[in-house]
């Protein structure tokens, strides 16, 4: 009977108001996301004794208030979860030596870095090589022996990073242009670097507006997060070819085989061809990525300085191995002077200089006799003759006054344009 009183006694101790503590907890969330929030209360051992749900605390300011009991000299911990991903605050409060009821307030601390949606550092790299961006990367070394210092006959793209249409090209070699070597090759002076955080979302549209950038997209996985430490290195502008003091292009077409003066010709005679003397190109030294990718964070998981948050969830890269992918040295874009078809002397190719003089145009038509009274028909057809002629002289001192390698007219085509150059 009398261990039964006391274990009575006991328990009525436990209950006694004395025995517990009355908490009313305020809590804020500065942070810029919205948290889900939750409180465990512990006992002096830091033994759970129950939890309470505060739901969901509004980013930037937001608050929620709740209020709980523990067990005298024990205390709570308070949780807070991202996107039910991963735990971003998880911190325990005392309540040891306090009087029931206790007023407390909580400020969530940001735990974790999050990353901006648009790849924008990334983005802001490849900006720095201006529209040759927007072009994919060709290897350098190919462009110069096959398209630097010679002639391609194609028909305009249909935008500016598009493959345009070609028709016939000749290399350097074949002009008797002598190539430029890669040893020793004038890059350009400027080397930059980036490190972004890029969800694959945003890779894919970058991707879509930096070509050079898409076979390492293509390895990215949706929905998931990547470190990328990316860097170009020699770039700056365009390097135009140096050609020989003994060496031009006038003399160089003149002195092709007819069969080859035939090629060319034909060619022109394409939908909206015109020939291109390439003696420009965007060259680029080298880029290399060297990437990682994340680990999904689990609710269980406690984040840290180091998590990373993306609209995909949180990303943990503590276990994650670097790859890496390079890109050689490229040509980006290439340009020069391109010629009409009217400039090039297909009817008669002959000459040092290429252009000759076509033939001279007909004779006007007799003026009518001044003192016969002419029909109204026939003046008329005879003054529209005259303006015929006129113009007819005006475009051949045009034709002879634009010769070849004095045309003003310039173009930009994608580098890559090696690959699909036709087969001699």
């Amino acid at each position: 009977m009398k261990q039964t009183a006391a274990l009575v006694s006991l328990a009525v101790l436990l209950f006694l108001p004395g025995c517990k503590t009355v908490v009313n907890l305020a809590i804020n969330n500065p942070t810029p996301d919205d948290l889900d929030v939750s409180v465990t209360q512990l006992d002096n051992h830091n033994l759970t004794q129950g939890q309470t749900n505060v739901g969901p605390v509004s980013k930037s300011g937001g608050t929620a208030s709740t209020s709980f009991t523990v067990p005298k000299n024990g205390g709570y911990q308070v949780t807070a979860t991202l996107q039910s991903a991963a735990t971003v605050f998880n911190q325990p409060y005392s309540v040891a030596g306090r009087s029931s009821p206790v007023t407390a307030k909580v400020s969530l601390s940001e735990e974790y870095k999050r990353v901006p949606e648009d790849g924008q550092e990334l983005a802001g790299l490849f900006d720095q090589l201006g529209d040759a961006k927007g072009f994919p990367a060709a290897d350098l070394g190919n462009t110069l022996s096959s398209v630097l210092g010679g002639i391609i006959i194609y028909s305009p793209p249909v935008s500016p990073a598009t493959e345009p249409n070609v028709h016939y090209s000749l290399g350097p070699a074949q002009l008797g242009n002598k190539p430029m070597d890669l040893n020793g090759f004038p890059f350009g002076p400027l080397d930059s670097s980036s490190d972004s955080d890029v969800e694959r979302s945003a890779s894919a549209t970058l991707a879509g507006q930096v070509p050079m950038f898409g076979k390492l997209d293509a390895q990215f996985s949706a929905g998931t997060l990547y470190k990328v430490h990316a860097e170009l290195k020699g770039f700056g502008g365009t390097i135009t070819k140096p050609d020989a003091a003994d060496w031009n292009l006038d003399d160089a077409l003149a002195k092709l085989s007819d069969a080859q003066k035939s090629d060319i010709c034909t060619a022109l005679g394409k939908d909206q061809a015109r020939m291109m003397y390439v003696n420009k190109l965007y060259p680029l030294k080298a880029a290399n990525f060297t990437y990682q990718e994340g680990t999904k964070v689990t609710s269980s998981a406690q984040a840290d300085g180091s998590t990373l948050i993306s609209a995909s969830g949180a990303f943990s890269f503590s276990t994650s191995t670097a790859k890496t992918y390079e890109i050689g040295a490229s040509a980006l874009n290439l340009s020069g002077v391109y010629f009409d078809k009217n400039q090039v002397p297909c009817d008669a190719w002959s000459g040092a200089k290429g252009v000759v003089a076509p033939p001279a145009p007909a004779a006007p038509p007799p003026m009518p006799d001044a003192g016969k009274k002419q029909p109204a028909l026939i003046i008329q057809r005879q003054q529209i003759q005259i303006q015929q002629m006129l113009q007819q002289m005006q475009n051949q001192q045009q034709v002879m006054a634009s010769k070849l390698g004095v045309s003003t007219k310039h173009d930009v085509i994608p580098a890559s344009v090696i690959n699909h150059l036709p087969a001699k």
